[in-house]
């Protein structure tokens, strides 16, 4: 499981590390701190609770996606970054 997560947080790195050079946000000394709320904004814990008993994947994964965006100083930018 420790194997596991660390992969899911050096793949966190690598795109909050793209995001960095393409919209300078994350700026490149928050990287270790934006891939730590990122991790955990994209747990299972969060994803679970923001589901509750109704909703579903579908309609979590996108709340999801605002949430990470926001922390990470990327709103503005969200609309072109889902059309790519």
């Amino acid at each position: 499981m420790r194997a596991r997560d660390e992969r899911r947080r050096a793949g966190l790195r690598v795109i909050l590390r793209r995001l960095s050079e393409r919209y300078g946000r994350p700026a490149p000394e928050k990287l270790d701190e934006a891939v730590d709320v990122a991790y955990t904004l994209t747990s299972f814990e969060t994803f679970d609770m923001l589901a509750g008993p109704s909703r579903s994947p579908e309609d979590v994964a996108p709340v999801v996606r605002r949430i990470v965006w926001a922390a990470l100083g990327l709103e503005d930018d969200l609309p072109s970054l889902q059309q790519k």
